[in-house]
């Protein structure tokens, strides 16, 4: 061939490889094209069901987290209104402590005003007989003087032996007198203030205890178990004890808030058996109240019948005696109020054998005399009252 002609195959050669490589460029483009499509579908279809997974997993840790916020601020909730109820029950007793002790002090000092005026009337008496019996010793002389013909001086001498005796026995006829019925007075008084002083004397003025303390065991799991799901367990606790469940925010502690001190004492046998065995729910909780109330009822009959028994009164209906066992777990000015009750009951027989008064009746009155306060969170008006209409009946 030509040159010519092999110039020309040859560029015919490179034309036509030239659009074969047109040709494959376009087609392998539009497939990268399509891939790359796809490849973006997927990866936007991922990114929403991603999106989609956070939402939910986000809506369940925020209603998680308002429930523990709503848990915990009915616990702050009831936890304050323990505390607020306890600070109005200790100022109301300091109240009526502060008004006994001034209408107690006003009447000391109106006792003691009488008899420093019965005193200046005793003395103004004294001196008129004084006066009264120099009159009398001035006439005698004179008539002795005159009977019986004696010197003066000689009279004087015999007069004043003669009355020397007389004059010094109705002066201390006067004198002793005057100073036993100033003497009875004042003992009459000196007991009163003595027996007030007694009663009192056990200890400094204290709030009336409201409030048990319990520990829990540490680990934070019972107090899960205490509070159960949704809270039916403490729900349970409070309905059926009467008393209301505290729970501290650290998990530690728990509080028994209640006026009733026996019910708080079920209560915190129940609590103490629960935390013992670990089983907590409402079927438990019925069944171990009705159990301690049965052991707590027997419990202060006994403790009644025993108090009688070292009192020795007899004669006491039945009621009276539960009555008195449940002063067991009353308390007034920080003292138990049976121990109270019996300390008095034997006081007031001392001071009555002394006033050659009933002894056993007096130790009875002494014994039964703060019996309303066995009851006196239950029923309106103050414990004496409470006290009377209750042995009355």
């Amino acid at each position: 061939m030509s040159p010519g002609v092999l110039a020309g195959l040859a560029a015919a050669a490179a034309a036509l490889g030239g659009a074969v490589g047109w040709f494959l460029n376009n087609r392998l483009g539009a497939a990268s094209v399509e891939a790359a499509k796809l490849r973006a579908d997927e990866a936007l279809r991922a990114a929403h069901r991603e999106a989609e997974n956070i939402k939910k997993q986000s809506v369940v840790e925020a209603r998680e987290q308002i429930l523990r916020e709503k848990t915990k601020a009915e616990g702050d909730m009831r936890s304050r209104k323990g505390q607020i109820a306890k600070r109005e029950r200790e100022l109301k007793q300091l109240q009526e402590s502060l008004g006994e002790m001034e209408a107690e002090v006003l009447r000391q000092r109106e006792a003691v005003h009488e008899t420093e005026k019965e005193i200046a009337s005793r003395e103004v008496e004294l001196a008129k007989g004084r006066e009264e019996l120099e009159g009398l010793v001035h006439e005698e002389n004179a008539r002795l003087e005159r009977t019986s013909g004696l010197t003066r001086d000689e009279a004087r001498r015999q007069l004043l032996v003669n009355l020397k005796a007389d004059v010094r026995f109705e002066a201390a006829g006067l004198v002793k007198e005057i100073k036993d019925e100033a003497q009875r007075g004042a003992e009459g008084e000196a007991r009163k203030i003595i027996a007030l002083a007694m009663e009192r004397m056990a200890s400094d003025l204290s709030a009336e205890r409201t409030v048990t303390h319990f520990a829990l065991p540490p680990g934070g799991q019972m107090r899960g178990r205490i509070i159960g799901h949704e809270g039916k367990n403490i729900k349970a606790f409070e309905q059926v004890t009467g008393i209301q469940l505290l729970l501290d925010e650290a998990g530690e502690s728990v509080q028994l808030s209640g006026f009733n001190p026996v019910r708080r004492e079920i209560a915190r046998r129940v609590l103490e058996m629960l935390l013992k065995d670990g089983n907590v729910h409402p079927k438990r909780i019925e069944e171990l109240t009705r159990r301690n109330e049965r052991r707590l009822d027997d419990e202060m009959r006994k403790a009644g019948e025993q108090t009688l028994k070292e009192m020795e009164i007899k004669g006491v209906q039945p009621e009276m005696t539960a009555l008195l066992g449940r002063l067991m777990y009353r308390t007034s000015y920080g003292q138990n109020v049976l121990m109270h009750s019996k300390e008095v009951g034997f006081l007031t027989g001392m001071m009555a054998a002394e006033l050659r008064l009933d002894e056993k009746l007096a130790r009875r009155a002494g014994l039964f005399h703060d019996i309303g306060k066995a009851v006196d969170y239950e029923r309106e008006g103050t414990h004496p009252e409470i006290g009377a209409e209750v042995a009355t009946r």
